[in-house]
């Protein structure tokens, strides 16, 4: 359990750094007289955001999945990989799309493109976890094996 907060927190900094870099606007590109976030204000304002997004929704989805998706024992490693990214997706769209909900105070059909956006953000922050956890996985049942 640990092991897995201490990965949602790293995953939470990873993503932010990823927010940051896409949102980033370079002093060449500026338009004057418009005031543009620095990298660390973008990055600060990703990972308030983000991190109890991870805390508060990722990680009782991450323990209910993993529980769930471990019953698959018939199957190639392809397969269970297959089942854990997908199952670990659509959740992750399902908390952007909430997420923007929460943020924006309901639905409106005007802001489509948004709802897609925040679930792609949440695909991304999902998958980010999902990986960091898998090769952690991976590495600890193998050098229990050695």
């Amino acid at each position: 359990m640990l092991y897995r907060v201490i990965i949602l927190l790293i995953s939470s900094v990873i993503f932010a750094l990823i927010l940051s870099g896409l949102n980033y606007v370079p002093q060449g590109s500026r338009m004057e007289n418009v005031y543009y976030f620095s990298f660390f204000e973008t990055f600060t304002f990703a990972l308030v955001y983000s991190a109890p997004v991870y805390v508060l929704f990722g990680l009782p989805v991450s323990i209910l999945l993993d529980r769930w998706l471990d019953r698959i024992k018939n199957g190639s490693k392809y397969f269970i990989y297959s089942a854990k990214m997908t199952s670990y997706s659509a959740a992750g769209a399902v908390a952007g799309f909430i997420f923007y909900i929460a943020v924006n105070q309901g639905i409106t059909q005007s802001y489509f493109n948004a709802y897609i956006a925040s679930m792609v953000y949440g695909i991304l922050a999902a998958n980010i976890f999902f990986h960091l956890w898998y090769f952690y996985q991976h590495k600890k049942n193998s050098s229990s094996s050695i």
